[in-house]
């Protein structure tokens, strides 16, 4: 029975990498995708449910900030305008997010080794997307977006992993640590085509950071050259689109230093979003108007546009450009709390453990930094985007779960010790 058991999990945990490393790609595959998809998450809901059964809930990690996060989205719901649309992404968006993180953890808690097998799952996906995006280019309003449906979303995605791939220039000079470098060199000169402000910013800083708290200062040095070279040779060799990023954050500085309209149109819409989400937040503070992906769209055909008239405020129907706006928004006061809570014990548990993911090896410490770079990336372009919007947040339950195996076995062994 314990074998059946044990060929069981083997079985889901190559299912899970198949899931990680098709991600990037589920609106090419569509329904069959979708079919794959909810089969994991079955099998992995399963695993989850299994192990609490036998009582090992309490060894969840966040389970408390979780449970308090999925509780107010459950509240959200009884003032909500749209109950059937909280229904239908809880059950296609939280519900995944869950099971993916527990399902996952579970996974790579037991047996160190899969963490590696994970992070280069995640870089053959991050080459497919740059191999597939320089088969069949992609350019939106001028801007490189690859496999995916908007420019943002791409510098998303590359927020999660290029501080990944990063991470391999600190570890011994070694084959595959050079393929994992070349690919980051490769999707770097691509995050200047996307044109994606706020990536360009973050990416570095994260990379930095881990040079910095890893005491490499040669490696950072070459790091840091190598990332302006790359970003240099792009901006030269890539002509107008490759400038298209100076020209924006030009644009930029105009708007905010001489004050001058229509310089830059993304800012302008976000403060006219803004303004509209603060308006609509003040009418429910506390409970919010209901959880949804697309709730804006009901909330403007409850309201009526004579309400935004009055208030002289933008209607918008996607979603707030702002994590923190939009959870207060669909959740109010209260799952806005819990949202800053379960970041906040996920940041305090990661950062504590660091210590114990050190004594794992130089190796293991380097991908923790690397999972935390792209967390922290992805973090700050949260504050001027809505991360729980698109399918990244799935690949952000995987690295956070990867942060946090790396943390439990930190604590549990003084050693690496491989199964």
């Amino acid at each position: 029975m314990k074998k059946s058991w044990e060929i069981f999990k083997e079985g889901i945990w190559w299912l899970l990498l198949a899931y990680v490393l098709i991600i990037p790609f589920y609106k090419i595959f569509s329904s069959s995708f979708s079919s794959f998809r909810w089969t994991v998450v079955f099998l992995l809901t399963a695993l989850v449910v299994w192990e609490a059964i036998k009582g090992r809930l309490s060894n969840f990690p966040l389970l408390l900030p979780m449970a308090a996060f999925v509780g107010a989205i459950l509240l959200s719901f009884w003032h909500s305008v749209d109950p059937s649309m909280g229904v239908k992404y809880l059950k296609k968006d939280i519900f995944q997010m869950l099971v993916i993180f527990y399902g996952s953890y579970l996974l790579m808690s037991k047996r160190l080794g899969r963490i590696k097998s994970m992070v280069w799952t995640i870089l053959l996906s991050s080459f497919l997307v740059l191999v597939a995006g320089l088969i069949h280019p992609r350019f939106k309003h001028g801007r490189y977006s690859a496999t995916f449906q908007s420019p943002t979303k791409y510098g998303k995605f590359l927020d999660l992993v290029l501080p990944l791939a990063w991470s391999s220039l600190w570890l011994p000079i070694k084959w595959w640590t050079m393929l994992a470098v070349l690919l980051a060199a490769a999707e770097t000169a691509a995050l200047v085509f996307t044109a994606t402000r706020s990536s360009m910013l973050a990416i570095p800083t994260m990379v930095g950071l881990q040079g910095i708290f890893i005491g490499h200062w040669r490696k950072l040095a070459v790091a840091v050259l190598l990332i302006l070279l790359i970003m240099t040779g792009a901006f030269i060799g890539g002509g107008k689109k490759a400038r298209r990023i100076l020209y924006r954050f030009k644009g930029f500085s105009m708007a905010v230093v001489e004050k001058r309209k229509y310089m830059d149109t993304s800012l302008e819409t976000r403060l006219e979003i803004y303004r509209t989400a603060w308006a609509l937040i003040k009418e429910r503070p506390v409970f919010g108007w209901g959880y949804g992906r697309k709730i804006e769209r009901s909330i403007v055909k409850k309201l009526g546009m004579d309400w935004y008239v009055k208030r002289g405020v933008y209607p918008f129907t996607f979603h707030t450009h702002s994590t923190i706006l939009e959870v207060w928004l669909q959740c109010g006061l209260i799952g806005l709390l819990a949202y800053l809570w379960l970041m906040g014990a996920f940041w305090c548990n990661a950062l504590k453990g660091w210590r114990g993911v050190r004594q794992l090896g130089e190796e293991y410490f380097a991908l923790y930094l690397g999972f935390l770079g792209g967390l922290g990336a992805l973090s700050l372009h949260s504050l001027i985007t809505s991360i729980l919007q698109l399918r990244h947040e799935l690949l952000m339950m995987v690295f956070m779960a990867s942060v946090m195996a790396l943390v439990t076995r930190g604590k549990d062994e003084k050693s690496p010790q491989e199964p």
